[in-house]
This record gives structure tokens, C-alpha cells and sequence, in this order.
């Protein structure tokens, strides 16, 4: 029937469309998705029986509809439908509730009959509960809205156009969308070319098959010989044949189609005369009917993996499409016929010889002439391709050759700004400040199955950036002040993500000659652009890297996505440098503000400290609206400022993940899961029996925490772990770490050496890359790029210049500048430089480096301590290197201290061998190497091990480090926490003032003022030391004023003290004090003091939220004029004289009393109570007398009020052990009642049942 021919015509060019919009993302300077808008009002003219209009061309007044019904045409006209339509990609409730509220807010409904949301890709299959209650409650009975009939697709409107009478209309739909997706198409040797909006397409699908049809038939019907000679020129001439009948049709206008049938024939003709020329050196016989099927094989491959992208449409003669795949096809051919390599390079070489002038000739001279000036403008240029194949040829992970990876896409949320700096790390969790901002995230989540909940409500990335870009493609300044950021912190995914977007836009871009082009740079080289007089850095980027004038006309007018990376690593990390970078990035905005204005920028960072947030608030951030609240309804709708934060792998990614990957491994080196022991074998026994591997399932929260599984990074280190059959899986993350730097060295190899790496090289190689990785933070602290040459990797291990002439250093370390790894593997090589192929190596072998230093130093007999902090002063390490080392240190405790017999503790001291035996290696670790190591321990067990390659079980349990190292560490980090000495990084002038360089000038001193070592130590004591089951901790017998010295040298020079330090100032003790320690303006936010003894101490003007004193003494302790919101004090003790003339009458007349929390905020605006305060320190005269005897609470006052009570809990509990009543301490609280109708505020029966309860517990106790 006619019209079931037309129904099925038309669903596949709906489908046909909808692949495009999936496909093809951005045309032009227009969105594909405006130009759907266009495209589809006759059709839902038709459909619909209305008139639309483009609303967003015509009228700038309807935020929310894209088309809707002419209201000119529709005032007096009753048949006319009055609709309006939302078109759309993005499929999520969150896009329809926008809408919805748009709708709402400009009153539509009264205008318009109906609201269509229509996606151009498809819509949800089923919407939950949870939103159809949200959009009802958004529509709220002003006008019908079903989320099942009112959200359409194309299926839905196949439906409908199905239902239309007459046939015309059906006849006239289909012809539209003909007209728009069916292209003109020519037919040579079955060689797909299209002519669309002015511009040529091509396709090889049809033709590989035509070439298969062709190869099979002839050889089955025609082969007579079993020569593999005489079977090749069979195809060849058959091939060339066809062609040339085909041509004959066409030659007519040999310009057609720019050329491409005239250079199909002389690509043919010309494979047929160099095959002639190879013919007498191939000796080789073929089975015709195996060799017929064999290439039907290998073409129904080639169909499905080719991708036209690598066949750019380039004016070169080699290069050339059509000459390019006749090429690519022959030599595939002639592979599989089992021709010699040698051969096969005669015949390319001859090919490319004469192509050239086979087209000339096949042309004509003077029409090849014309033909090059007639299309001079219509092809991709040299340059343009250059960097389109290079942006291309990112997509490819894997950081070693040979590693066959797969992308898994990259999702993620909109993130407050207000949560900017948050640590996705479950060791954080506690922070009452991530739980505000993150009170729906996986860290929440204990079980698998809420984990995968909440996942499938993540958007993908993609997603996210078209909804930015999106929410201002209207405004009158474009895109000329926006720049979208993706921070993520590491191992994320970001710099994938970005590389597999390039490669998306620029394969699309090889194909059509237009849409988004694509510019991705990572800004670990921004040294070498910067300083750019015109447009910024990423032009001069563009020009020096790809030979590219952006201010060329030609250039000036893509539509550019610049992706940039890494703006963490652009050097020094000051607020002033970040915001110079940034707009040197951005200047580039400035090429054509009148005319281009919808280039796009996005940034890619691992979180900064200072300077960025700021920096995403400046530019344009996303936009969300605050759901207003029955309290605040009269207010003015408020909105959050949002960048994309990368989620990292979902649970069933991290999985898909491994598991392509380890199919990949067995298949490529023909092995199988009997080539493998443990957990290896278990994992792939079941890939080979096809079961799920479940290998998420397997290492949560048992090696790996959530917030780890969800690294990419990760997910690569267990692969490479599980190929090696390394035993990690008992050790934790700690236990991934060093068994995948153990498989790293061992994988190190010489350029051109096969041979496998003996023992003693691995221990050689870590030392070569420990340096590295120091040389790497000098080079990131110091603010230069973090890229590295060989030579200076040698003076770093010689630990002096040596040389200045590069090759010269080289030539004394000729065994560094051969290891393979160096150049080719984790360490990437790009110009002469080297580059950690992700930053996540380098941090982990730094971890591995100060580990290395407080071994040496604490063990060695005769060592100096000043030397030790000179060797841990590199700078600033990330958060993550200082987590690498936290896990080294807890490792190095279970060795040290474990039980000999005990199989988990030699499987730990297994790991370390390999990084304590590097220590007793003297080569290439000239600063670092161990006399006590060596001839203590190692040089007893050398010859065996190395003999057979291999470490023994006597090495193992003879572990070097027990308790008596352990001992001598703690003595070394005492010893560093006590110097007075002050090391900076940085190269200070010397002046003179007098006669011989009196004064020294220090470029950085704030921002290199960070006593790094001292802090390393304070970490490794904590660790090495601390039992709190035993109430034994490193900060006993240390001198309290060192650590607040720490706390506020830290503070001025970087604020609050970071995550990783919050846990070291537990069990001080200031019992014998007998000095006043007073400190002003600390910050101290989220540190715990708990199991403390603090004596004659003041800290006025000072922020202590979020502290714990937990398990603590106090002896005259006084707080003042500070933040306490959430400060802990349970189960501490007040001791102390009520009245102490020596303290309360000196002339400083520091102290309230034993112990007070003068004019303290307990949340804003409330202060601790002054009769609670004058109890606590036993008397009511002070400093500070007209504070309120009460604190008044508001009954609006939330979770943050009750948390601060719930915190002071244990002060109430010593008020009450010291004798007070219940009604002493409610009657200090007062607490307002609501206006409503409800008769008491539940915040003051939540306060009063804590404080009986209280009470009960001492009874208990007693």
C-alpha cells in the first residue's frame, strides 16, 4: 500500500534525523538543533493542523518555547490549533520542569491551547512518581500537562502523521523531510557522493562492498590459477574494468563531484601498473576459494570499523580521499595474500611515485589546471588538517603501546559554587560542611545497590555543556564573556573526557567540512604561549603548533570549541597568575566580537586553593534557581552559581571498563585464565566462561573506597595489576599503589631490547624515577611547566649542574637515555621534553621519595637533621601525594610492628621490598642511598636474588624496619619539628648595604613560607606513633608552641589548614606549662585537639569551628570573641583554682578564669550563654560583662542550630558534673514559639531531652 510505503519512508527519515542531531552535534554557527526548529514547522504545521512560528528568530519575548501558533493568524480563527512547542535534545525531568516553569512564569497557558515538549533524539521511556507529583505541582491545574502524551518524539509524531487524512498530507510530509535528508547521490563502482547544502559528502560503505562482490565473484568464477601473482592482477584489471565502464558514464564532466570519479579511475589504473612492476617478485601460491572467502572476511571488517574521517577531503595527490582508500584497500589485499613486507613497501613506494602524474593525465593537463583553480577554496587546508588529526587522534587511552582501552562516557552534576573545593574522599565524610552540600551523595551511601540509585540519575558531561551553552545562546553578547569549567580532582577523567570530545568534533569535522571546530590544549605547556602579543595564548598555539593564522579570514570564521586542560598545572597556582591565565585563554574571544560571537571555552582543573572560585563566578556560571520556600514566597526568586563537577566511573563503567580490557589482553597475547594464579585466575575464569566479573562488587569498601572505585586511574592500575598477577587484592588502596610502581619498573625496558628486565634494574629504575618525580615538583612548585628533559633528571640524580651542555650529561648517562619507559610509557616524550602521562604517577612516586628521606635519615648512623629538611623542602606537594604518603607510612607500621608468622603481614612486607631495596642500591641515588640498609640486610641476600632474579621469603621476613627504626623515625621527626632553621624554595638576591652583601632579597617569601618538611613529619610521627586505644601519641613530648607556630605560619601564608592536617594535633600535652601561650586570629577549622592537656592558653579573635577537644583537660584555658559553631567538648575535665592571684591579677590580665567561652559564637549571631560562662569560670567579674545571661533562639533556626547544641553537649555534661542543675542550664537557652499553630519549637524539646539524658548518664555513671 502507498501509504505504509510513506509511513515507513518517513520513520526512517525521522530516525535519520534524530541520528544527526545524536551524531553530528553543531553545524555552522548555529546550534543542529535550531536548525531542527526550522525544519520541523511544516511538518507540525501538517501534523498539527497550525501555523507556527520560530519564536526565537521573530520574538525575543517567549523564554521557554522555541515555536509556537502566530497569534495574528490566529485571532478570529477558531479551527487553527493555538500551540506551542519546546524542541529539545536533553531528555532529563530536570529540562521539563525548567520549561514548565518558564511556561508558568509568562502566563503561556493563556495564550496557548497546548505545550508540546518535543525531543529530537527520544524522550524517557517512563518518568517516576517523584516527577509527575513535581511537574503537577508546577502546573498546578492552570492547564493539562501529561508527561506521557505532552513529551514527544519522533516515534510519537510517526504515530500521529500515520492517523492523517487525506494522503496528500502524509505525501507532502514525506516530501518534506526528502527534501532535507535525502541527498543527491552518484553512483561510480557504487562509490557513495552526496551534494548537501552546497557541500560534498563521500562514503566508501557501498563500494567496500561492491569491491567485495567484485573480488568473490571473480575469483570463484574466473580464477584459473592458484599463483598468488596471477590471482592479484586478476583483481586489479577486473577492478580497474568495472571502474573505467562506470567512467565512461561520467567522464563527460570529468569536474564533477570535485574530481572524485576522475581520480577513482587513476587511482585504479595506477594500483594495476605498480602491481605490474612487483609482479615477478611474488613466488607464493594461494588456495583461490580460502583466499575469496579470507577477503570477504576482511572486507565485511573493514565495512564496519572504517571511518571516513581518516579520509579527509585534502587537494594532495597521496592524500587524496579516493587515492588514500584505493591505496589502503590494495595493500589490505595484498597483506592477506601473504606478500612480504618488502614487497608491499616496492609497490607503495612506486604508487605514490606516480600517482601524481596518473591523475594529470587521466585529467588532461589544462583541466587538471582548471580543476585545481576551481577548487582551490573547497578543500580542507594542510594546516586545517594537521590539526584536525591531531585533535582526531586523541580519543586513544592507554598509556602504553599496545594498550587497547575503551571509552566509557563521562558523567557528572552541576555543582554549587558554594561546595567549590570539597574533598570527594570518604576519609572526609565527617565534615559537617560536605554533608550541607552533599546531603544526596554517594558518600552517604552504604550499599551497592543506592550507589547505583543514585547514579542513574547523573547526566553525562556532554549533557551538561550543551544546557550551559544553551541557557545563554540567547543573550546579545553570545558566548564572548562565558567560560564553562570542569573541575574534578584526580583521576577523574577530565583530561580523557576532553581528548574523546576533540576527537568527536574533529572526526565530524573531517567528514562535513563544517560544525564545531575543535582546539584542545593542555596548559602543562602554557610557558611555551604565553606572553602572546595578539589573541592570547591559544593562538599563538595555533600558529606555532599547526602552522594557524586564527586572524586569517578563512580561520576567523569556524565556530571554535577551545577545550582547555590542566589549568592546575599552567605553573604558579597564586590567584594573580590563575587570573592572568585566564584571560590570556580568553583573549582569544576578541578575534571578531561583532561576528563571532558563539565560540566556546571550557576549562578543565583539578581544584585550586585559591583563585579559582573566584574565577568561575566571574565567568559566567550556570545558573539554577533556589526552590523558594513557603517561608520565603514573597521574596525574589534566587539562583545558584554552578560549574560541572566529573562524577568519574559508575559502578557498572568501572567494570565494563576492566573487562574489555583484559578480553583485549588474552586476546591479543593468546593466553588464558590458566596462565594466571589467585585472584588473576578468578577474574579471568569468569571473562573466559563469560560470567560478570562484578569486580566493583568485589573491591568496595574491601581494596578500594567508593570514592576511589569511581577513578579512572584506579580502574587502570587494577587492570595492569590483574594482567601481572600482582597479589593486592588485602592491602588496600595503599596495596594498589605500591604493587602498580612495582609492575611499572619491572615493565621498564631498553629502546630495541626484548629481553626482560632483570632485578636489580627495577630497583635501579624506581631510583630514576623517584628523581624524576622530585624534579617534577621543583619544576610544579617553582611555577614553571611541569615537563622535564633527560639531562636534568641526570643533575638531579647527581644532585649538580654536571654540565650545561645537555648532550654532554647525556653522554655520561648513556643508561638513563636508553630505559624505554622514560620516553615511551608513564613518562610521555613530546620535543625533547618528558611529561608524566598523568600527574597521579608522579604523586604517587613523590609519596614514595619522602618515605625514602625519613627512612635514610632517622636509620643512618651519623645523619644530619638539617640535611633531612633539605631533602623534604621541595615545595608544596598535591593533597593527593601527601594521601600516597599517609598510606606508605600506615604500611611501613604494619611491617615494622606486625607478626612475622602472620601470611598478611609477609604479603605487606613483600610490597616494600622492592622500595627499600632501591634505598640499598647506590646507583642513580647518590643523595638517598642506605649504608645501614645495604649492609645490614641487603648485601646478605643480593647474590641469591639476583642470581635468580627473583625475591626470596629470607629477604621478606628479615624485613629491615622494626621497632627500633620506628623509634628513630619518631626521634628524627621530633628533631625536625624542634629546628629553628627556615628553608624556602626560591633563588634569593644578595645587596649590599654596607661592604659584602649584607641583605638578602626573597622573590616569594609568603607563598614559599611553608615549612613542608615540618609538616611531613608531623604527619610521619602521627602515624609511625600514635595508638589511641593506648593513649599514645607522637605530640606528647613535643613542645606545644611548635605546632601552633605551625598552625599559624600556615594560616597566614594559605588560610585554613588543609584536610590532610586536620587529624595531627591530637594527645597534647601542656600539663607542665608554666608559661602563657596567647594566640591571636588562628584559624582553626575542623582540627582535633582531642585527648589533649591544655594549660595557661588563649586564643582570642580565632575561628575553632568544627574543632574537637573531645577526651581533654583544661587548666585555665580561655577562649574569646571567636566562632565555636560545632566545636566538641565530650567527656573533657576542668581543673584549676576558682580564683588564682598569680594569673587573674598580672598586669596582662590574660585570663577570665579556669576556663571560659567569652563572647563566643555558637552560631550566628548566638552567643554561649554568660551564665554558663560565669559557672565555667568561677566567678561572674571579667572582661567581658554585658553579654546576655541567655541565648535567644529563633524557632526558624535549623539543623545548623541543633548541630551546634548537640556539639556543646559535653560542656553541659561537665556544668552538670560540677554540681549544676538541669534548670540552670535550660533556663540559659530561651527559645522563641513559632506563629503558627504549633505549641512548642521542636528545637527547644530536641535541646531539653538531651540535657535529662545527660543527666541520666552521669547517674549511670556514678
Amino acid at each position: 500500500m502507498k501509504q505504509h510505503e510513506l509511513i515507513t519512508k518517513i520513520t526512517t527519515l525521522l530516525l535519520q534525523a534524530s541520528n544527526e542531531v545524536k551524531d553530528n552535534g553543531k553545524l555552522k554557527l548555529y546550534d543542529i538543533n535550531i536548525i531542527s526548529e526550522d525544519v520541523l514547522i511544516p511538518i507540525l504545521n501538517i501534523t498539527f493542523d497550525t501555523q507556527l512560528i520560530n519564536l526565537n528568530t521573530e520574538k525575543a519575548n517567549y523564554p521557554g518555547i522555541d515555536l509556537a501558533t502566530d497569534e495574528h493568524i490566529t485571532i478570529g480563527c477558531t479551527k487553527t490549533n493555538k500551540i506551542a512547542f519546546q524542541i529539545t535534545s536533553i531528555n532529563n525531568i530536570e529540562k521539563i520542569k525548567k520549561t514548565l516553569e518558564e511556561y508558568v512564569k509568562g502566563k503561556f497557558y493563556e495564550k496557548f491551547d497546548e505545550i508540546y515538549i518535543y525531543n529530537l533524539i527520544e524522550k524517557q521511556n517512563s518518568y517516576q512518581n517523584a516527577s509527575i507529583k513535581e511537574v503537577a505541582k508546577i502546573v498546578d491545574g492552570k492547564f493539562e500537562f501529561d508527561l506521557n502524551k505532552n513529551v514527544i518524539d519522533r516515534v510519537d509524531i510517526a504515530k500521529k502523521i500515520k492517523t492523517l487524512k487525506p494522503i496528500t498530507k502524509i505525501e507532502k510530509i514525506c516530501k518534506l523531510l526528502e527534501d532535507q535528508y535525502v541527498y543527491k547521490k552518484h553512483s561510480l563502482l557504487s562509490l557513495e557522493i552526496w551534494e548537501s547544502d552546497g557541500r560534498l559528502g563521500y562514503g566508501f560503505s557501498n563500494l567496500i562492498n561492491s569491491i567485495d562482490s567484485t573480488t568473490y565473484k571473480t575469483l570463484i568464477s574466473e580464477g584459473i590459477s592458484n599463483e598468488a601473482k596471477d590471482l592479484l592482477q586478476l583483481l586489479l584489471s577486473k577492478y580497474s574494468t568495472t571502474f573505467s565502464q562506470n567512467y565512461e558514464n561520467e567522464k563527460k564532466d570529468k569536474f564533477k563531484n570535485l574530481g572524485f570519479n576522475t581520480y577513482m579511475k587513476a587511482g585504479f589504473n595506477q594500483a594495476l601498473n605498480s602491481f605490474l612492476v612487483i609482479k615477478d617478485e611474488i613466488n607464493s601460491s594461494l588456495d583461490k576459494e580460502a583466499f575469496a572467502i579470507t577477503l570477504k572476511n576482511s572486507f565485511k571488517d573493514f565495512n564496519e570499523k572504517i571511518n571516513e574521517s581518516d579520509f579527509p577531503l585534502i587537494n594532495e595527490s597521496n592524500n587524496h580521499p579516493a587515492i588514500k582508500f584505493i591505496k589502503e584497500t590494495i595493500t589490505k589485499i595484498f597483506l592477506l595474500s601473504g606478500i612480504n613486507e618488502d614487497i608491499m613497501d616496492l609497490f607503495v613506494k612506486d604508487f605514490n611515485l606516480n600517482i601524481p602524474k596518473c591523475i594529470v593525465n587521466t585529467f588532461g593537463h589544462d583541466n587538471f589546471l582548471k580543476h585545481i583553480d576551481d577548487t582551490k577554496g573547497k578543500w580542507i587546508r594542510e594546516n586545517e588538517k594537521n590539526l584536525l588529526i591531531y585533535m582526531k587522534n586523541l580519543a586513544k587511552l592507554g598509556f602504553v603501546e599496545g594498550e587497547e582501552l575503551k571509552y566509557q562516557d563521562t558523567f557528572g552534576t552541576w555543582q554549587d559554587i558554594r561546595g567549590y573545593g570539597l574533598i570527594d574522599e570518604d576519609t572526609n565524610d565527617k565534615s559537617e560542611k560536605n554533608q550541607y552540600y552533599y546531603s544526596k551523595s554517594v558518600k552517604e551511601l552504604k550499599e551497592l545497590k543506592e550507589i547505583e540509585k543514585f547514579e542513574s540519575n547523573l547526566n553525562k558531561v556532554d549533557t551538561l555543556i550543551e544546557e550551559y551553552f544553551d541557557s545563554y545562546k540567547n543573550s546579545n553578547e553570545g558566548y564572548l564573556n562565558n567560560i564553562l569549567f570542569l573541575i574534578a580532582d584526580f583521576g577523574k577523567g577530565k583530561t580523557s573526557f576532553l581528548h574523546n570530545l576533540a576527537s568527536k568534533l574533529a572526526q565530524q569535522y573531517l567528514k562535513t567540512h563544517e560544525g564545531l571546530f575543535p582546539v584542545y590544549i593542555n596548559l602543562n605547556e602554557y610557558d611555551k604561549y604565553a606572553n602572546s602579543t595578539s589573541l592570547g595564548a591559544l593562538a599563538k598555539y595555533l600558529s606555532f603548533r599547526f602552522q594557524i593564522d586564527i586572524k586569517d579570514d578563512y580561520f576567523k570564521k569556524k565556530n571554535y570549541f577551545f577545550l582547555v586542560d590542566s589549568l592546575d598545572e599552567c605553573g604558579e597556582l597564586s590567584e594573580t597568575n590563575i587570573d592572568k591565565v585566564i584571560k590570556d585563554i580568553k583573549e582569544i574571544q576578541n578575534i571578531d566580537s561583532i561576528n563571532q560571537r558563539l565560540n566556546r571555552i571550557i576549562i578543565a582543573s583539578r581544584p585550586i586553593a585559591k583563585g579559582l572560585k573566584e574565577q568561575i563566578t566571574k565567568y559566567k556560571p550556570y545558573k539554577i534557581e533556589i526552590k523558594e520556600s513557603k517561608i520565603n514566597e514573597s521574596k525574589s526568586k534566587e539562583y545558584t552559581s554552578n560549574y560541572i563537577s566529573v562524577y568519574g566511573f559508575k559502578k557498572e563503567q568501572f567494570d565494563n571498563y576492566i573487562e574489555f580490557a583484559l578480553n583485549n589482553y588474552l586476546a591479543l597475547n593468546l593466553k588464558n585464565e590458566k596462565d594466571f594464579s589467585g585472584f588473576s585466575n578468578k577474574i579471568f575464569t569468569r571473562i573466559t566462561k563469560r560470567n560478570k566479573i562484578d569486580l566493583y562488587k568485589e573491591l568496595y569498601n574491601k581494596v578500594l573506597k567508593e570514592s576511589e572505585l569511581k577513578r579512572p586511574i584506579f580502574a587502570y592500575m587494577i587492570y595492569k595489576l590483574i594482567i601481572s598477577n600482582s597479589n593486592f587484592i588485602d592491602f588496600g588502596k595503599v596495596g594498589v599503589y605500591i604493587s602498580f610502581l612495582n609492575q611499572l619498573t619491572r615493565d621498564a625496558k631498553h629502546k630495541d631490547d626484548c629481553k626482560s628486565v632483570c632485578l636489580e634494574d627495577e630497583f635501579v629504575y624506581r631510583n630514576i624515577l623517584h628523581a624524576s618525580a622530585l624534579l617534577w615538583q621543583y619544576k610544579r612548585q617553582s611555577g614553571e611547566q611541569t615537563s622535564l628533559t633527560k639531562a636534568d633528571i641526570c643533575r638531579t640524580i647527581e644532585g649538580k649542574e654536571i654540565d650545561r651542555d645537555d648532550r654532554k650529561v647525556l653522554n655520561d648517562f648513556k643508561d638513563i637515555e636508553s630505559v624505554h619507559f622514560l620516553s615511551h610509557s608513564y613518562l610521555g616524550e613530546k620535543e625533547n621534553t618528558l611529561h608524566f602521562q598523568h600527574q597521579s604517577f608522579a604523586e604517587i612516586l613523590l609519596a614514595e621519595y619522602y618515605l625514602k628521606v625519613i627512612i635514610k635519615y632517622a636509620i643512618e648512623e651519623s645523619t644530619d637533621v638539617e640535611e633531612a629538611r633539605i631533602r623534604l623542602s621541595i615545595g608544596l606537594p598535591t593533597d593527593q601525594t601527601i594521601d600516597f604518603l599517609k598510606g606508605l607510612l600506615v604500611l611501613l607500621k604494619e611491617c615494622a610492628l606486625g607478626d612475622s608468622n602472620d601470611k598478611s603481614v609477609f604479603a605487606k612486607r613483600e610490597l616494600l621490598i622492592p622500595l627499600l631495596s632501591s634505598m640499598a642500591i647506590n646507583k642513580h641515588n647518590k643523595k638517598l642511598y642506605s649504608t645501614r640498609l645495604n649492609t645490614k640486610w641487603f648485601e646478605k641476600y643480593e647474590d641469591e636474588i639476583f642470581s635468580k632474579n627473583k625475591l626470596n621469603d629470607d629477604i621478606i621476613n628479615d624485613f629491615p624496619i622494626t621497632q627500633k627504626e620506628i623509634n628513630k623515625i619518631e626521634i628524627l621527626c621530633k628533631k625536625i619539628l624542634e629546628s629553628s632553621k627556615v628553608y624556602m624554595l626560591d633563588e634569593p638576591s644578595n645587596h649590599t648595604i654596607l661592604f659584602k652583601n649584607e641583605l638578602m632579597s626573597i622573590h616569594k617569601f609568603k607563598r614559599n613560607f611553608n615549612e613542608i618538611d615540618k609538616w611531613l613529619a608531623l604527619i610521619a610521627g602521627n602515624i609511625i606513633v600514635n595508638e589511641i586505644e593506648n593513649k599514645k601519641f607522637f605530640n606528647y613530648n613535643l613542645d606545644a608552641t611548635y605546632l601552633f607556630e605551625l598552625i599559624r605560619n600556615w594560616n597566614y601564608n594559605y588560610g585554613t589548614v588543609p584536610y590532610w592536617g586536620r587529624e595531627l594535633f591530637v594527645g597534647i600535652n601542656m600539663e607542665n606549662n608554666v608559661f602563657d601561650l596567647v594566640y591571636n586570629n588562628l584559624n582553626l577549622i575542623h582540627l582535633n585537639f582531642s585527648y589533649s592537656y591544655f594549660k595557661r592558653l588563649v586564643i582570642n579573635d580565632s575561628n575553632l569551628i568544627q574543632c574537637d577537644f573531645s577526651n581533654s583537660i583544661f587548666e585555665y584555658f580561655n577562649i574569646f570573641y571567636s566562632g565555636i559553631r560545632g566545636l566538641k567538648f565530650n567527656n573533657v575535665d576542668i581543673k584549676g583554682l576558682l580564683y588564682d592571684d598569680s594569673l587573674f591579677n598580672s598586669s596582662l590580665n590574660r585570663y577570665e578564669g579556669r576556663f571560659s567561652l567569652t563572647f563566643c559564637d555558637i552560631s550566628q549571631g548566638i552567643l554561649f550563654p554568660q551564665k554558663l560562662n560565669n559557672f565555667l569560670k568561677g566567678k561572674k567579674t571579667g572582661r567581658i560583662n554585658y553579654s546576655p545571661d541567655y541565648a535567644s533562639i529563633n524557632y526558624e533556626f535549623g539543623d545548623s542550630m541543633k548541630d551546634s547544641l548537640l556539639s556543646l553537649s559535653g560542656i553541659f555534661k561537665q556544668i552538670l558534673k560540677m554540681g549544676e542543675s538541669t534548670n540552670f542550664i535550660i533556663s540559659s537557652f530561651r527559645f522563641e514559639k513559632p506563629t503558627n499553630n504549633k505549641k512548642e519549637n521542636i528545637l527547644e524539646k530536641i535541646f531539653i531531652k538531651m540535657i535529662y539524658d545527660l543527666e541520666k548518664e552521669i547517674i549511670n555513671e556514678n
